[in-house]
């Protein structure tokens, strides 16, 4: 009779779920939730309009959503705009320099 367990060095030990992970999961869960309900009911309306003509479902999620990505994409480009067409250089002289320079460096580098 053995007092000691054998160890298997080969085997990975199994590793148990936090308990962190799954809160992390179902808070996951419950803030999708909202988009999945909206997606079935715009699925749902789609195979119902092909028997009874058109269907109108309202999503208030999806169109928040869209009026969020809208205003977020609004301020990015305001905000990066003027970096693109206020330039302190002139752009018909320094593309083809640039062009150029890596044609030389290409060449360069075959060597």
């Amino acid at each position: 009779m053995r007092k000691n367990r054998e160890y298997n060095l080969d085997c990975d030990r199994i590793r148990r779920r936090t308990k962190g992970l799954r809160v992390m999961l179902v808070a996951f869960g419950l803030l999708m939730s909202p988009i999945v309900y909206d997606g079935s009911r715009v699925c749902a309306a789609r195979w119902r309009s092909m028997y009874h003509g058109d269907e109108y479902v309202e999503t208030p999620v999806f169109d928040t959503l869209n009026e969020m990505w809208y205003d977020a994409s609004r301020a990015v480009q305001a905000t990066i705009h003027p970096y693109f067409y206020n330039l302190p250089w002139k752009t018909n002289i320094v593309v083809p320099i640039a062009a150029g320079w890596a044609v030389v460096t290409a060449l360069l580098l075959r060597k």
